[in-house]
């Protein structure tokens, strides 16, 4: 019989597949926008539909753990699961931190501490999975049944509080570093839009608490709903990861201002006269794609192709006039 945590597991999948199909649609296959920050969201749903596989045999080994043999297997699983776990998670930090990256491109400190914080997640993801192979060595030592042959509580202790404390820290760093950046952009509606996006991530760092407050008060009793937790925890993330990438449809349903095109003038924009003359000059001059000017000059209007499929387009004003 299929059980409510099976189904919130295949329908969380389902739902990451589809999601992710429609981003790499509108980026990769009509955008022909190769980057490696879409194969890094690929890697994390390749993950996590195997992590789910694994998890559904779980749920079918739990009712038979008497059965030495269904004891081990289950043991490998949970073992292979937590290389799945990580994978996935750590696609998704990256994916993230590369739009990040873009993001705050145009102010040097905060682009600096996001490249610092790339580098590191990779260095931190290499740490994770060479530690948690060699602290009990040999692996089969983890599902051994002699209590001799079994790793010591030490290495269980060092396995859940050192990637419990850098998966939270670099949630936080993630969670935190957007916002800065964001305060300076210059459409209002599509910053508090994007900010949602990220704090969205805020729902992964609390589902990702109760998961721990459960692996350390009662693993044996919790397993199912640690694992659908697990689940939630990583579409989730992955969601947040895939959403500025479709912003088009996004800003125009939480941000009316975000539609197809729009009209910046006032303070701080394009002004009339011979100042806004030469600015269309440059602007001419430059030919940049998306960008037609009307019949009034103190006004620049924004094509459709401008903000298809990407929040990394987002345009603030600078003393120069417009930039991106």
């Amino acid at each position: 019989m299929v059980e409510v945590g099976q189904v919130l597991i295949i329908l969380c999948t389902i739902f990451v597949f589809l999601t992710l199909s429609v981003r790499f649609y509108i980026r990769v296959i009509v955008g022909r926008r190769f980057e490696f920050i879409e194969f890094a969201l690929v890697w994390a749903l390749v993950m996590q539909i195997a992590l789910a596989s694994l998890q559904l045999r779980l749920f079918k080994l739990l009712p038979t753990m008497q059965i030495e043999s269904h004891l081990i297997e289950a043991q490998k699983l949970f073992f292979a699961g937590t290389f799945f776990y990580i994978g996935s998670l750590w696609g998704v930090k990256i994916s993230i931190n590369l739009l990040l990256i873009q993001l705050t491109r145009r102010f040097q400190r905060l682009h600096s501490l996001a490249v610092v914080t790339l580098y590191s997640l990779f260095g931190l993801w290499l740490f994770i999975y060479v530690t948690y192979i060699a602290a009990c060595w040999p692996v089969q030592r983890r599902w051994a049944l002699v209590p001799s042959q079994q790793c010591g509580p030490i290495i269980r202790a060092w396995d859940f509080w050192t990637h419990l404390c850098i998966h939270l820290a670099t949630d936080i760093i993630l969670c935190i570093l957007p916002f800065p950046a964001l305060i300076k952009v210059a459409e209002t509606r599509l910053r508090l839009a994007v900010c949602g996006v990220y704090s969205l991530a805020i729902i992964t760092i609390i589902v990702s608490l109760i998961r721990v407050v459960l692996l350390a008060t009662d693993v044996q009793n919790s397993i199912k709903r640690i694992m659908v937790l697990s689940t939630i925890e990583l579409t989730v993330s992955i969601v947040v990861g895939i959403i500025p990438g479709i912003s088009s449809v996004f800003t125009s349903k939480y941000a009316p201002a975000a539609s197809s095109t729009k009209k910046l003038s006032g303070t701080g924009g394009v002004k009339s006269g011979k100042q806004g003359s030469r600015v269309f000059s440059r602007l001419e001059e430059t030919q940049v794609p998306g960008l037609s000017t009307g019949d009034n000059a103190g006004d620049i209007e924004f094509s459709e192709s401008l903000h298809t499929g990407s929040t990394d387009q987002i345009m603030v004003t600078g003393p120069g006039g417009l930039q991106k």
